[in-house]
């Protein structure tokens, strides 16, 4: 245990830059993601930009190459 504790001390620099890289990493992975939902929710319908599958005419659901939705087993 005093093998562990010598290495963390000598090391805590080392520790708190990586501390700083994740939790840098973490809150803009957090920051895009609220801007992706604000550009999705907010601003796409507000400067009608949205797609409406109803206006593009006639269309299907093609579901995977070898098995279907209704596939029984």
């Amino acid at each position: 245990m005093e093998c562990i504790t010598k290495f963390i001390e000598n090391n805590q620099k080392i520790f708190a830059y990586a501390g700083v890289v994740c939790t840098s990493y973490l809150a803009l992975k957090l920051l895009f993601g609220i801007l992706r939902a604000v550009r999705s929710f907010v601003l796409a319908p507000m400067l009608n930009l949205g797609v409406n599958p109803t206006k593009l005419g006639s269309w299907a659901v093609v579901t995977g190459a070898t098995d279907g939705i209704g596939m029984l087993y």
